[in-house]
């Protein structure tokens, strides 16, 4: 073999090379944006599961403040759903959320109690 047809093979192991590292590269890109869509996907349903939560706490407050003797319920969402539970001991009522947002949960604590024309909140906390 002559230079003349050695620098063509070798220019052409040369690009052959470089593909490949080229397409790892690239095939590695994609795996790691494709991590952090899902990432990000779960984070946003976790955080509407809290929202959901959260409106769920504020209609039981207002249900409590409408009627002392309002005990729970369920409200139902395009996409799931929240169970409030409410049980009483005197003034106080210890209050229980549990809300659902596409497979993704989340369950808030309060308690609160219960006067003539108010209701005040004496404690909130979510649940882990």
């Amino acid at each position: 073999m002559t230079l003349k047809e050695n620098s063509g093979f070798i220019a052409l192991t040369a690009v052959i090379v470089m593909m490949g590292v080229v397409l790892i590269f690239a095939v590695s890109a994609n795996r790691s944006a494709l991590g952090e869509l899902l990432n990000t996907t779960t984070e946003y349903r976790s955080q509407q599961s809290f929202y959901r939560s959260d409106a769920c706490l504020e209609e039981a407050l207002f249900r409590l403040r409408e009627d002392a003797s309002y005990n729970g319920g369920t409200m139902t969402f395009a996409d799931g759903s929240c169970e409030i539970t409410v049980v009483p001991s005197g003034a106080l009522r210890t209050i229980t959320i549990n809300a659902s947002y596409r497979n993704e949960y989340r369950s808030v604590y309060a308690e609160a109690v219960v006067g003539a024309h108010n209701i005040t909140l004496q404690t909130w906390r979510e649940n882990f």
